[in-house]
């Protein structure tokens, strides 16, 4: 899009923002001082990408829209919102649990609960890892509209990743969207971190997020399988999102 668009599209949404109700095509070209042809072509493609909504002959800003701005609301309310979510889940599982936040093409780690390990595999607070390189990343991938989808891989290529390891993420994408929990297992430094995250979903169905449950073992080292924790997540995660104001069917 080019610079002129951008801003002839901003200047209708903030027309459209700053109307008490829907505006009519009239009502935007008095307020906006758009030719009228260009201003048809402009609305129209607006409401292709869903950045106007029109009911009849008024306009309205679009659903989209709206969603990100609420989205973006949440996202300053999520390390709040989490730390209760975060603590049950590490209670009732005695492990590891960090929140990140997406910031595509990244997670950044901003809060975390449980044991300390003694190792330097531990979620830094404030550290930035590549979507594709943590189960949180991953996990928000999965989770994310079709569009984050297609463009983050094209991204990845483009930049001349190792195409075995965006294939190896495509392929952990693919079983987070069936299991809807992201999982990794990290050998480094003779240990052992196994990770488990799970999204955590805004208005408009995107992610905002992941909460991960985690340890680190030593290589070799039995410990349980986290399956067990997995209903966990599941349960506390989706009420959490449900309260970000992801509108969906929550069991008690």
């Amino acid at each position: 899009m080019s610079r002129p668009f951008l801003v002839r599209a901003g200047s209708v949404i903030d027309c459209l923002a700053g109307e008490r109700g829907p505006a009519t095509l009239d009502d935007i070209q008095r307020r906006t001082g758009i030719q009228r042809n260009s201003l048809i072509k402009l609305l129209a493609v607006l409401q292709d990408q869903g950045w106007v909504d029109r009911d009849r002959d008024r306009f309205v800003v679009g659903r989209k829209l709206v969603g990100w701005g609420l989205s973006v609301a949440s996202l300053d309310r999520l390390p709040e919102e989490a730390d209760a979510t975060m603590r049950c889940v590490s209670g009732r599982t005695g492990l590891n649990v960090t929140l990140s936040i997406l910031s595509v093409p990244h997670v950044v780690f901003v809060k975390t609960v449980g044991p300390t390990p003694e190792n330097d595999r531990a979620p830094r607070l404030g550290g930035v890892m590549k979507l594709y390189q943590a189960s949180a990343g991953l996990a928000c991938l999965a989770a994310g509209t079709q569009g984050m989808r297609g463009d983050y891989w094209s991204l990845l290529a483009g930049q001349g990743c190792d195409p075995y390891r965006i294939e190896e993420a495509r392929t952990q994408v693919e079983a987070a969207r069936r299991d809807g929990i992201a999982r990794t297992v990290t050998p480094a430094r003779g240990t052992v971190c196994e990770e488990l995250s799970k999204a955590v979903i805004g208005l408009g169905g995107d992610p905002l997020g992941a909460i991960t449950l985690w340890r680190c073992r030593a290589l070799g080292e039995d410990a349980p399988a986290l399956d067990e924790a997995v209903p966990v997540l599941h349960k506390c995660i989706d009420k959490l999102s449900a309260r970000m104001g992801y509108i969906r069917d929550v069991a008690a």
